[in-house]
Order: structure tokens, then sequence, then C-alpha cells
């Protein structure tokens, strides 16, 4: 069985689609269910990738000329690596394909550009992919969606038939260790992990933060991560004299040593399409406090595994974090039902499920 996957985001990652990329590449090299062919921009040494159209990581049109280009070279690189089956990676970041394929074509659509134009209103001209996105799904011969929420929005906005779609949600790898509960910490610390934009909600952290402080004096923010925001919202905090440390980007292993000074972590997203972010926390043993929004309600429970308020109430949030923080009994029954809901998510099972569908089509 051979499979090329195509995707934008690969090794090095970039985002959630290459972390996902990136771990079933890696239990397919354990494993060897398939033989797996990845096509990207990336430039790495890994086993069967193939670097495709590597100028288009520094045009402005980055994923969409990347898309254009395999369109016209599809069908050539199907023939040339005799391909069983073709699975593109979609969504914000990911791909189209404007055309049927002679072979079984699978889609992983991590989110949607409906959640880009409807919640972002910034974001509305980008009504234009959703048309692109959709031919793309009418071509699939199966829609892998990482969550029920975006299964959801397939079927309702994209209008595609829920026979064609199924959820493969994404998973933690083994670093995480099942046998260990950490301890709960009184730090007066929280800690923010992810790309520093209007979508991932740090605007709407800092002001939630500001109200906290109030009350609360002398708590630290850490925010880890890039984006074109930051240098707008660390001046902003630099201004206001807010306790704010901006690390920039950090390792794995740094950010699990920040963890370890924090006392939760907010995720204080507009929307997701999974939240990868909420269980890489919860396999930290941090409490989690998110939105209530598109995948990360999929994943959270509110007052069991987590805590869930509205986007944009920034007084709620203000509460949540305060009574976490003076709450150890609450703390430490979140972070146990966080650990136990993780034995939902691995990335074994993500891969033998992906697996799954390829033989089924084969089949």
């Amino acid at each position: 069985m051979n499979v090329g996957v195509f995707t934008y985001d690969f090794y090095p990652i970039i985002g959630g689609q290459g972390r996902h990329l990136y771990e079933l590449f890696s239990q397919n090299e354990i494993q060897k269910k398939t033989n797996l062919f990845i096509f990207s921009p990336s430039t790495n040494n890994l086993h069967n990738h193939f670097t495709l159209f590597e100028e288009t990581t520094h045009s402005k049109l980055r994923n969409i000329e990347f898309s254009i280009r395999l369109n016209y070279s599809i069908l050539s690189i199907i023939n040339t690596y005799k391909l069983d089956i073709a699975h593109l990676h979609s969504g914000p970041g990911g791909l189209f394909l404007l055309r049927r394929l002679n072979i079984p074509t699978v889609f992983t659509c991590h989110h949607t550009y409906w959640q880009q134009f409807h919640y972002l209103d910034w974001q509305k001209w980008k009504i234009i992919f959703y048309y692109l996105e959709r031919g793309g799904y009418s071509n699939a011969s199966k829609i892998i969606c990482v969550s029920p929420s975006t299964r959801e929005i397939i079927s309702a906005k994209y209008k595609i038939d829920q026979t064609v779609s199924l959820v493969v949600p994404n998973g933690i790898n083994s670093q995480f260790n099942r046998n260990i509960i950490p301890e709960i910490k009184n730090n007066r610390e929280i800690l923010f992990v992810g790309r520093i934009d209007k979508r991932k909600g740090v605007d709407f952290l800092i002001s939630a933060y500001e109200e906290l402080i109030k009350n609360n004096p002398g708590i630290l923010l850490h925010i880890v991560g890039e984006g074109k925001d930051r240098p707008k919202l660390q001046n902003y905090c630099l201004n206001k004299g807010l306790n704010i440390i901006f690390h920039g980007h950090l390792s794995d292993q740094e950010i699990f040593n920040l963890s370890k000074q924090a006392s939760a972590q907010i995720i204080p997203s507009v929307f997701e399409g999974f939240g990868l972010v909420v269980l890489e926390a919860m396999s930290r043993g941090l409490p989690v406090i998110a939105t209530n929004v598109d995948g990360i309600r999929d994943i959270i429970t509110d007052g069991s595994n987590g805590i869930l308020v509205d986007y944009g109430d920034k007084y709620l949030l203000a509460k949540r974090i305060q009574d976490l923080l003076i709450n150890d009994d609450l703390a430490k029954r979140l972070v146990k039902n966080a650990y136990n809901s993780l034995e939902n998510y691995k990335w074994e099972n993500t891969y033998a499920d992906t697996i799954h569908v390829y033989e089924e089509l084969l089949s």
C-alpha cells in the first residue's frame, strides 16, 4: 500500500498540522503498516520525505501557491510513485484540491475556513477559500475530522454527507507519564502557550489578567510563543507595567520546565479545530482554563477535567483564575480527571484509525 501524504506543514513543525503529521510519520516508522511518501515544502532528511516547491515557503501566498502548483503536478506524482491513495491535509494553512483524482482521496480537516470568516471579523474575505475547500471535500473518498465540532461543521456548513466523514482525534505522545499525578503548586504564576495572534485570544487573556490583578496583585503571567501581535502586545504590557513575561519560542523541554512553576494554563482561543495545546497542558499536570469554543469543548467537560468560560468575558475568566489559584481541592480534581481523560488520546490510536481508513478504501 503506497500512500502519498501532501501537506504544507511537516518538519520542522510550524503548527498543529505539522505536529499531527510528524507524530503519524513517527508511528509509521515504528509500525511500518504502509509505504508512506510525504510531500511538503519542508527541508529535512527524513525517510521517504520529498521536498516540493520549497520556494513557496518564502511566498506571501504560502500554502495557497503550494496548492495551485500541486494541482498541476499531482497526477504526475501519483504515477511516478505508483500511489494507491492520496491523503491531503486541509483547512487554513492546508491544501486545496480542485480536481478529482484517479485513486482514492483522503482529506484530514484540521479546522475550516468557515470558522475563519465566521468568527473573525477581519477575515470575512476568506469566504473565497471556503468555496475552494468545499470543492476539495466534494471530491474526497473520505474526510478525517480531528474533532466532533469539525465534523459537524463539515456536514452543516459544507453540506458533505456524514457517511463520507469520521472523527479521528489528535493524540499525546509517549512522553506523557500516565502513572504520575504531579503535585499541585501554590505558585501565583499562570501560563499561556501558543501563537500570539487574535485567533489564539492573547489580547483577551491580557485584558482578563488586568482585571485579575486588581484584587490579586503579584500574579505572574508567562506568555510562550511567537506571532504577528507579539510586538504590539508586549509594548502594551510594558507601558502598563504589567507583570507579564514574553518568552518567545521555547523547546518542549523548556515549556515542561516552565510548567513546573505554573499553577494553571490558560487557553483563551476564539476557536480551535481540535485544541492540541489542551492535551499538552494536561499531560504536564496543569489545570486548564479554556474558552468554551469549537474543538476545546470536545475535550474539556466544564468543572470535571478543566474549566470553560465564554470567549470575551474577561471578568469571568479573571474570576475562574482567581478561584483556581486559591482552591487546591479543585485543582487536584481537575488534574486527576484530566490525566484520566488523556487515555482517550494517543498517537498510536490516531495512527491505527488512519491506517484503517486506508485499508477500507482499498478493500
